[in-house]
């Protein structure tokens, strides 16, 4: 008997980059191996195409001025219907969403919210409380413990905790020879841009001939930030010879292959990244890609943990190129320690795990 469908409802998902793509596919095929029919509401851009197979649907219908009244309404439509919903990148707007709708019809059918991060100082925690308040039966997996125990302590009363999936790599990672540094993804401000621009800088005052891969390309509305914008010129303008900067992020295999053979940098910023799970961790470790990463933000925990990496309490560019320095000379034996962490992660951060708990909370 095939069982209930699966809504997942991912506004942002348009194209093959960034994290949500991962998440959700991930999920996908997780639920359609279980045997449920799977429908991923998706950006109204996206390619119908992007995540398919026997039992999974993408469907256009997101826009994104509009995205939230939208999210609203389908999910008053489809819980009118009974439908089981998973909202696999929450925030509070997608929980207040639920929250506003009547109580009656939020019990109609089922509806679970995956938060990977949020931010509870000053008045972010009290309007929380408030939606606690008008809703606190909403089912809520968290990436993290810390962040099931704040969203908690705001009045939720069914949470827990859920270690966030991804898409792994059929064969273990292979043990190749260094080529490259790379710092992965949407160039960001909250990612330390400014400190990969000194390193950049200081690469070309040393003559170090270290190939480095910097995204330059813009976030998924195809748009830039003025500060990112600027500093991407003045990166340019260095002159070093060993950059190669692709105008667009990577997708699909293209991000993937980067990883094999590299260096990852993580210079996060602290307030940003704390409580926040990063993909790209993930991705990397579970490729044999040693990670340098920033102390304090929660990657971190993760490359300590197996010694896949460097551990960084420093925004100075002289430390990281040190690190970077020491990653080098010993790279084969940071390659094996990735593997370590990619049998954990397999084991640990399971989309069919995130389903399971979803089941334990009906």
């Amino acid at each position: 008997m095939s069982r209930p469908p699966l809504h997942i409802l991912e506004p942002t998902l348009i194209n093959d980059a960034g994290h949500c793509f991962t998440i959700c596919r991930a999920l996908a095929e997780a639920a359609a191996q279980k045997g449920m029919e799977v429908r991923i509401w998706a950006g109204r851009r996206v390619d119908p195409g992007l995540i398919g197979g026997k039992r999974i649907r993408c469907i256009p219908h997101f826009d994104r001025a509009l995205r939230r009244p939208q999210l609203h309404l389908l999910l008053r439509r489809l819980l009118r219907g009974g439908e089981r919903i998973l909202v696999p990148t929450a925030g509070r707007p997608e929980l207040l969403a639920f929250a506003l709708l009547p109580e009656r019809l939020r019990r109609l059918g089922l509806a679970y919210f995956y938060v990977h991060q949020m931010r509870m100082e000053g008045n972010r925690f009290r309007r929380l409380q408030r939606i606690a308040r008008r809703a606190p039966e909403t089912p809520i997996l968290t990436t993290t413990e810390a962040l099931a125990e704040a969203i908690g302590q705001a009045g939720f009363r069914t949470v827990a905790c859920q270690p966030c999936p991804f898409t792994l790599p059929e064969e273990p990672p292979k043990v190749v020879p260094f080529r490259q540094l790379i710092f992965p993804g949407v160039a960001r401000m909250d990612k330390n841009l400014p400190l990969i621009a000194e390193l950049i800088a200081l690469l070309q005052r040393q003559r170090r001939a270290i190939p480095f891969l910097l995204q330059a390309g813009p976030n998924h509305h195809g748009e830039y930030a003025a500060d990112v914008a600027t500093l991407l010129e003045r990166i340019r303008a260095v002159g070093y010879p060993h950059l190669t900067m692709p105008g667009r992020t990577l997708e699909g295999k293209a991000y993937f292959d980067q990883f094999p053979g590299a260096i990852c940098l993580q210079p996060y910023r602290v307030r940003e990244y704390a409580d926040k799970i990063s993909g790209i961790t993930l991705d990397a470790l579970a490729r044999g890609c040693p990670v340098i990463v920033r102390a304090g933000i929660q990657p971190a925990g993760l490359v300590a943990r197996f010694d896949a990496g460097v551990v960084i309490d420093s925004d100075d560019a002289a430390c990281w190129l040190d690190a970077i320095d020491r990653v080098i000379a010993d790279y084969v034996a940071f390659q094996r320690r990735c593997s370590d962490a990619c049998a954990w992660l397999r084991e640990h951060h399971s989309a069919t795990a995130l389903l399971d708990a979803m089941e334990r909370m009906a």
